[in-house]
C-alpha cells in the first residue's frame, strides 16, 4: 500500500513526504527481518534439542522478538518467506 501511494502522489510536490515513508518503511521492514532471523534461531535450537538451555538464551533478543510477536506478524513473514 505504501508503495502504490509512492506511486501515486506528485513527487515533486510530496518528495519529503515520499523520502520520509520510504525511510520508515525500510526501517520497519528491516526490523521485522531481524525479529524472524532472531525466532528462527531459537525455533532450530528447540527442534535439535527438543529444549532451549538457559545458556543459550539471549534476553536482549528474546525482547526484541517480543516486540513484533503480539501482531504475530513474525509467523506471517516466515510463511511468506517459505513459500
Amino acid at each position: 500500500m505504501e508503495k502504490q501511494l509512492e506511486l501515486w502522489l506528485p513527487k515533486d510536490k510530496y518528495d519529503d513526504l515520499i523520502f520520509a515513508r520510504r525511510n520508515n518503511r525500510i526501517y520497519f521492514e528491516s526490523n521485522m527481518l531481524k525479529a524472524v532471523e532472531y525466532e528462527l534461531h531459537y525455533e532450530k535450537l528447540f527442534y535439535k534439542n527438543r529444549k532451549i538451555e538457559e545458556d543459550e538464551i539471549d534476553i536482549e533478543k528474546i525482547r526484541f522478538i517480543m516486540k513484533y510477536a503480539n501482531r504475530d506478524l513474525i509467523n506471517v513473514y516466515k510463511q511468506e518467506m517459505l513459500n
